[in-house]
Order: C-alpha cells, then sequence, then structure tokens
C-alpha cells in the first residue's frame, strides 16, 4: 500500500518534500501480471520555499531574486532588528508569507513571544489582516462581500 500524501504543498515543513503522483501499469494479458510503476512529479503554479539571511541581502541584492515568485519563508539572520521588514520585503517578495527575525526573537521574553502569537489568533483585527495580506500573496483582491463573511465568520467564532 502507498499513500502518497496531499498532492501539492501546504506547509513550509513540507517544502524539501517532492510530490508525485504515480502511474501503475499493469499487463492484464500476460500470465505474470507485470507492474511498471512510473513516478510523474507534480509541479505548482508555485513553489513553497524557505530562505534565511540577512536582512541586506535579500532587499539590495539579486542573490534571491530567483526565489521572488515562490511563496516564502524568510528567517532573517543577524543582530539588527529592522522595523516593519515583511512590507518591505513584500515590495520585493510579493509571495512572502512568513517571516522570523532573528534579532527579535533573542530580544522577547517567552511570554512576550507566547503573547504575540496569543493575539495573531485571538485579535479579530489581527486575523482580518492576515486574511487581507493572504488574498493579495494569492493575486486575488477579495470583494466586499467575501471581507464581510469572513468578518462575520471571525465574529462567530469568538462568540462560541
Amino acid at each position: 500500500m502507498y499513500y502518497s500524501g496531499a498532492p501539492l504543498t501546504y506547509a513550509f515543513d513540507e517544502c524539501s518534500a517532492e510530490k508525485v503522483v504515480l502511474s501503475v501499469d499493469i499487463d492484464c494479458k500476460s500470465q505474470v501480471f507485470p507492474v511498471r510503476v512510473e513516478k510523474i512529479p507534480i509541479t505548482p503554479l508555485r513553489k513553497m520555499t524557505r530562505l534565511e539571511g540577512c536582512f541586506f541581502d535579500f532587499f539590495n541584492t539579486d542573490k534571491f531574486d530567483a526565489y521572488k515568485d515562490d511563496f516564502l519563508e524568510i528567517n532573517l539572520t543577524g543582530s539588527a532588528v529592522i522595523q516593519s521588514p515583511m512590507s518591505l520585503l513584500q515590495q520585493k517578495f510579493p509571495y512572502l508569507l512568513n517571516l522570523h527575525q532573528e534579532a527579535v526573537a533573542a530580544e522577547l521574553k517567552e511570554e512576550e513571544q507566547i503573547h504575540i502569537l496569543k493575539k495573531n489568533i485571538e485579535d479579530e483585527d489581527v486575523i482580518f489582516e492576515n486574511f487581507m495580506l493572504f488574498e493579495k500573496a494569492i493575486d486575488e483582491e477579495p470583494s466586499a462581500k467575501k471581507q464581510e463573511l469572513f468578518k462575520s465568520l471571525c465574529r462567530e467564532g469568538f462568540t462560541e
């Protein structure tokens, strides 16, 4: 038995896994039923890629330009704390979905990190802002109806 998993990459943890479909050919005319299995790679519209480097290399050089059309998760290394790095880098990398700054993580105490994470999942405005950023990242400007539906679902989820 073979389980192929999801046909596309849905998390950055999976971005190095090759996604394939198996083509299985069984010759039923032969008495020994020979089987031929071929892996057919799945090529997504946009790859999911994890990158690491200093802000300067991403913003001021062409070192990572080959990845500008990928969905990106970037880990900024170095001791510099960059103000609003996501919005700055999205000018050059429009499909940037996730960003970490090692310098910020090193400065924050664990309780502060937990507070920030909780705010990202418990604050309706932050959730809506993230929804809008995601929609724009996938080349869609959400309609007013879609925005209102999302807000309504958020409110409903928070009242339960």
